[in-house]
């Protein structure tokens, strides 16, 4: 949830690593790939172990193809696709790119360890936007030789934010009731938190808040080390994980309130950015 200036940066929120817990059962799967939709096949396959099932994760690593499933947000002919799947109707859907950045094992119940019940599997998700992880679960099943399906999914991390840090509404609202909601709110340059990130100053600051590109060699421009930047485009270094905005950075002035959002551009004169989302001083301020 934002409010006031940070809604202007949800799209780079939503544009952020995405991280989930996932349960997937095995033996089953149905038309909607969750534990909702109607049984389409139900049998069992080889017993699945620890090393084959970390081998399988291991190999859908990194960047790969995939259909949105019918039971999704996503458009077709002016509709969404579960609108369309709730007429039973099924129509051909485009595979997208999207990228997974890790796949990790939790736990693996047997079907002997679980009284002869079907096997269930329990995996840590970090991937890009666009990923339905329950198409992910039918993949994990398949390679296993098992019918299979989502059975339980929790989201634990988007961009820089965690689960632990979340908020039931019941909380918020407890808080509101009593006057205490600042306690909870970040500024609005925690949504990108990890970005390559810069500290201007001076006229240099006032130019940018005008909009005009500035270099990024002068004197009035820091470049900022730590958590909250990644390095700079060309500057060597990086992370597994690029959020999906790159050539992008964040721009904070020396308070370090963040001032704006800039793209890295090139000019005669050398690297220079551009503002693409200006947040001037508060009155104030």
């Amino acid at each position: 949830m934002a409010v006031g200036r940070a809604t202007r940066l949800l799209e780079f929120l939503l544009g952020g690593v995405k991280e989930y817990r996932a349960e997937i059962i095995l033996g089953r799967s149905t038309s909607t790939g969750d534990s909702w939709g109607a049984v389409m096949e139900e049998r069992n396959g080889p017993e699945p172990s620890p090393e084959g099932i970390e081998a399988i994760l291991a190999s859908m690593v990194g960047l790969r193809r995939q259909r949105p499933p019918m039971v999704s947000a996503v458009r077709s002919g002016g509709r969404r696709l579960y609108q369309l799947a709730a007429e039973g109707l099924e129509v051909e859907r485009e595979e997208r790119t999207i990228r997974i950045y890790s796949l990790d094992l939790v736990t693996l119940a047997s079907g002997s360890e679980r009284g002869g019940k079907n096997p269930r599997i329990t995996v840590d998700v970090s991937c890009s936007r666009g990923t339905y992880v329950r198409v992910l679960a039918e993949e994990v099943a398949e390679r296993l030789g098992w019918p299979g399906h989502l059975s339980f999914l929790i989201r634990t991390r988007v961009g820089p934010f965690r689960h632990h840090e979340a908020l039931t509404l019941e909380e918020l609202d407890c808080a509101c009731r009593t006057g205490r909601p600042g306690g909870f709110l970040h500024p609005p340059g925690s949504i990108l938190n990890g970005w390559p990130a810069l500290s201007i100053s001076g006229q240099t600051l006032e130019r940018f808040l005008a909009g005009n590109r500035i270099p990024t060699g002068g004197p009035e421009v820091h470049h900022l080390p730590g958590e909250r930047s990644a390095p700079i485009a060309g500057e060597g270094g990086g992370s597994a994980e690029v959020h999906e905005h790159s050539g992008l950075l964040a721009v904070y002035d020396p308070g370090g309130s963040l001032v704006g959002v800039a793209e890295q551009v090139a000019t005669e004169d050398g690297p220079a950015i551009a503002p693409r989302k200006i947040f001037p001083p508060l009155d104030g301020a």
